[in-house]
């Protein structure tokens, strides 16, 4: 999957907002091993990509992930940006249902944050992660 792909298929929803507008992090990752997903990371737009067929129909999401959040993070801070902004706390992970996300620092370099060891919060830990590194 990449930005652009087209899908054919309307909205779907998932089993904690149950709304076809939109999903929360939580469900992404309760849906994962639900479908047969083919995930990839856009590093262009620094978004995680997730596609599935369906009954002959393609569904694609764009969603972020501790990788797009730690990159987003270090940009703002790296351009002297006087903040970030964070959509929906109440859809992070908090239940750990998501695998930690081995590739959050990929993009990093040689130096990086030390990968967390809690599997609860992942976005917010990233954030808090990155903000603090970067500052020290």
């Amino acid at each position: 999957g990449q930005i652009g792909d087209e899908s054919n298929a309307e909205g779907f929803s998932g089993p904690i907002i149950k709304t076809n507008t939109f999903l929360g992090y939580n469900e992404l990752c309760r849906l994962k091993t639900q479908k047969s997903w083919i995930f990839k990371f856009d590093s262009r737009a620094s978004q995680m990509l997730g596609k599935f067929v369906e009954n002959g129909k393609v569904h694609v999401v764009a969603f972020d992930s501790p990788r797009s959040v730690a990159n987003k993070v270090k940009y703002a801070i790296e351009n002297n940006l006087l903040g970030t902004f964070a959509w929906s706390l109440d859809t992070d992970d908090f239940n750990g249902d998501c695998e930690i996300d081995r590739t959050t620092y990929a993009d990093f370099g040689n130096r990086k944050p030390q990968l967390t060891s809690f599997r609860d919060s992942p976005l917010l830990r990233t954030i808090n992660d990155v903000v603090q590194f970067m500052t020290s």
